[in-house]
């Protein structure tokens, strides 16, 4: 997981090992801007996630995918107002016990952002910031 640049922007990358070689697997992006993947985790090989963010033409917000064992999907992750949020680790401890972990900012100003996902959906988790 990563990024490529296109000529244009920066698009998510994905690679599968089978054990002796790599191979591109493809990934959607979302808006017209750069895409970025951080973290993948899974626990298994039909149930993979990756997060990172993308930029949707004004503002960078998370992104999520979910790998089904034949393909990655964009699964909808609630972001922090109206402030830039990424999303940059990911632990999956279960199918339905998913967190990422990331943050968003805001005048040079950085808040944690922790989201869960429990089997069917994200949801923002409060998380501490530094006083």
């Amino acid at each position: 997981m990563g990024r490529f640049y296109d000529g244009a922007r920066f698009r998510t990358l994905t690679l599968h090992w089978d054990g002796t070689a790599w191979s591109f697997v493809p990934s959607p992006n979302t808006g017209s801007g750069n895409n970025e993947l951080r973290g993948v985790a899974g626990p298994g090989a039909a149930d993979a996630w990756t997060v990172g963010y993308a930029f949707n033409g004004s503002i960078d917000r998370t992104l999520a995918e979910h790998w089904d064992g034949a393909a990655w999907s964009v699964v909808s992750t609630p972001n922090a107002g109206t402030t830039p949020s990424y999303l940059k680790g990911v632990a999956a401890l279960s199918p339905s016990d998913v967190w990422a972990a990331g943050y968003s900012s805001k005048g040079g100003r950085f808040r944690t952002l922790t989201l869960h996902w429990n089997g069917s959906a994200w949801a923002r988790i409060p998380s501490p910031n530094a006083p």
